[in-house]
């Protein structure tokens, strides 16, 4: 007897489908799995003439080489060829990827890279190929399809339009070929266009033309008697400006400003002075003197002409009872208006006006601008320091304007005392801190803020003195010593009086230093930018302008006696510069130094002086000379000398 025992063994599909993967059923030596490797996956296990190692044709719409790509698109651009039955958009060039439908088409390199079918010699598209060097037809501008050579079916081509549409290459304004151009069109400024196609310098070449063919003596080059009224040379010029600067001769019928030197183009109405120059440039009259023109603003009750720059604008402040804008006509009450150059070009005249006080359109009642105020432009800002009486008592400002926002903002410092109006005040800064000294008749009032305390409408310190009083002041700091200098003209005395003080204190004592009887200045000034003690003294009695700087003195005589004197300084060389206005009404400079002197020159200005003040540019290029009038401020423009 036997026993048979049978024993089965269990697959999974899994199992099952992972080995069939594993079997070549149509014997090419490639697997469905590829032995573990992608690269070897036979795609079609059915058909030997198909796997990763076949040789790929293309077109025939089979993946031979099983690399997953569209057989309809060689290049891999994204593009199928024109035997594709799926195509939309054929790609004219199978063969290159930077060639498909869409692709950028660079004219005249003979490939139509957007696979369009245009003539990528013919870029206009008007049938004619370009010229050499861009391609090798006959189209002067295959830009536009209305010009081309075309023989059979040339275009319109209208004769003295400057326009060569036929491309003959005729001149345009020769109609019959003889060689001269029609006596109509000779003149080329309004009738040719060097744009255009037909390069005409040459159309006059060989002969002289006639801007007057009724005249036999005017031709191009004749001989041109100036100031005759006859363009004899046909040059197209002014026959009464001779030195093209754009002012006639006054032998002009027409002219209404003329011109001093018409055979020098530097000499003009509008010429920028040099007294150091002997010519008389800005033809007022003398070459060492200068014109101040009006520039437009109207004041009442203008006061205290100052100057001042930062690294973009030079500006000039004037305070007044009213002020007339010339930009809008606009009128703004008991406020200061800032009018500003560009520092690099003052020539160009004003650039802008900044009312930088308060913006009152109607006249305030119980509230005066006192006399005297002072700015100093820093970094965008114009901080001033003004004085204002109103009911409850006198008071000092220290304003910060916002040159970009055109915004204010105030510290005020309001005394109850006396209500006796200030004669000036100065302002001046020292490490970030501003000191505003009002001067009047019985006292001085001190007021000092920063930044922080401007914003917070508060002031840093203040003081009162008593003692004196002064008719003007002047403040001004040494660089690095933490020491200022107030100087002073003294009411009870006329003395001038220099006192040292702390700027670091929030209240500090005047220290007497200086007095000298020798002199009753109506009034004086420090300038900016110099580290030793410089300063101009107004001598109304000895109809001088004295300037102290070290123990040095220099005397300029005036005319009249000076009714003030302002002071600036070179910012390179420390040439001095002066600047006055006198009881007459005039106004006058002078440079030079304490030691080897001053040489003087006049500022002509349309109406009566009564203050000047000078300002050098930072680049030490030009010497500007402001002038203020009872309703009216100029402005000169010069070379610093």
């Amino acid at each position: 007897m036997f026993l048979l025992t049978l024993a089965c063994t269990w697959v999974s599909q899994e199992s099952y489908d992972d080995r069939l993967k594993q079997l070549d059923d149509d014997g090419d030596g490639f697997t469905l799995d590829g032995g573990g490797d992608p690269a070897l996956v036979d795609c079609n296990d059915d058909d030997a003439a198909i796997n990763p190692g076949a040789e790929e044709v293309w077109y025939d719409g089979v993946d031979s080489d099983c690399a997953g790509d569209d057989d309809y698109d060689k290049d891999l651009d994204g593009y199928q060829h024109e035997s594709s039955p799926d195509a939309t958009a054929v790609d004219c060039n199978d063969q290159d990827p930077e060639i498909f439908p869409g692709a950028d088409d660079s004219w005249y390199d003979n490939i139509d890279s957007n696979c369009d079918g245009a003539d990528d010699f013919d870029q206009d598209g008007d049938g004619v190929q370009a010229r050499p060097p861009e391609g090798p037809g006959n189209d002067c501008n295959d830009l536009d399809p209305n010009f081309r050579y075309d023989p059979n079916d040339p275009p319109v081509d209208s004769w003295y339009d400057g326009m060569d549409h036929d491309c003959e290459g005729n001149n345009d304004f020769d109609q019959d070929g003889d060689g001269y151009v029609a006596t109509e069109y000779l003149d080329v400024d309004t009738y040719w266009d060097a744009d255009l196609t037909i390069d005409c310098s040459d159309c006059l070449t060989g002969r002289d033309f006639d801007c007057d063919d009724e005249e036999a003596t005017t031709y191009q080059g004749a001989t041109d008697a100036w100031y005759d009224g006859v363009d004899s040379d046909c040059a197209g010029d002014n026959d009464y400006d001779q030195d093209l600067d754009g002012f006639s001769d006054p032998s002009d019928p027409d002219a209404t400003i003329t011109d001093c030197d018409d055979e020098d183009i530097e000499a003009s109405p509008d010429g920028l002075e040099d007294v150091t120059d002997p010519r008389d440039l800005d033809c007022d009259g003398s070459y060492n003197s200068v014109k101040a023109p009006d520039q437009g603003l109207v004041f009442v009750s203008p006061h205290d002409l100052r100057a001042g720059e930062d690294s973009n604008r030079t500006y000039f402040s004037v305070a007044g009872r009213e002020i007339t804008l010339a930009s809008s006509g606009t009128t703004y009450y008991d406020t200061a208006v800032g009018f500003w150059y560009s520092f690099t070009d003052p020539t160009a005249g004003i650039q802008g006006e900044d009312i930088w006080l308060t913006k009152l359109t109607s006249n305030p009642a119980g509230l005066d601008l006192s006399s005297g105020h002072d700015v100093v432009i820093d970094d965008g800002y114009i901080y001033g320091a003004t004085g204002l009486l109103t009911s409850s008592g006198r008071r000092v400002d220290i304003s910060r304007y916002d040159i970009s926002a055109t915004t204010t903002q105030q510290a005020v410092k309001l005394e109850s005392g006396p209500t006796v109006d200030f004669n000036d005040i100065a302002l001046g800064i020292e490490d970030g801190v501003y000191h505003a000294f009002a001067c009047a008749d019985t006292d001085i009032q001190y007021v000092q803020a920063n930044d922080a305390t401007i914003l917070a409408e508060a002031i840093e310190g203040s003081a009162y003195y008593t003692a004196g009083g002064a008719t003007s002041c002047s403040v001004h700091f040494f660089d690095g010593a933490d020491l200022g200098i107030l100087g002073v003209t003294e009411t009870s005395t006329g003395d001038y009086v220099t006192y040292s003080f702390d700027p670091e204190e929030s209240a500090p004592t005047l220290t007497e230093e200086t007095r000298g009887s020798d002199v009753s200045p109506a009034d004086l000034d420090y300038p900016w930018f110099t580290n030793q003690l410089t300063v101009v003294l107004v001598d109304d009695v000895n109809s001088l302008v004295i300037v102290r700087q070290g123990g040095s003195e220099a005397q300029i005589v005036t005319p009249g006696p000076p009714l003030n004197a302002a002071l600036a300084v070179h910012p390179t060389d420390g040439t001095l510069y002066v600047a006055w206005a006198d009881v007459g009404g005039t106004a006058g400079f002078a440079y030079g130094d304490v030691t080897s002197g001053f040489t003087k020159a006049r500022i002509t200005t349309s109406f009566v002086a009564y203050e000047a003040v000078p300002w050098v540019t930072a680049t030490g290029n030009h010497l500007m000379l402001g002038v203020l009038g009872s309703s009216e401020v100029g402005v000169a423009v010069l070379s610093a000398p």
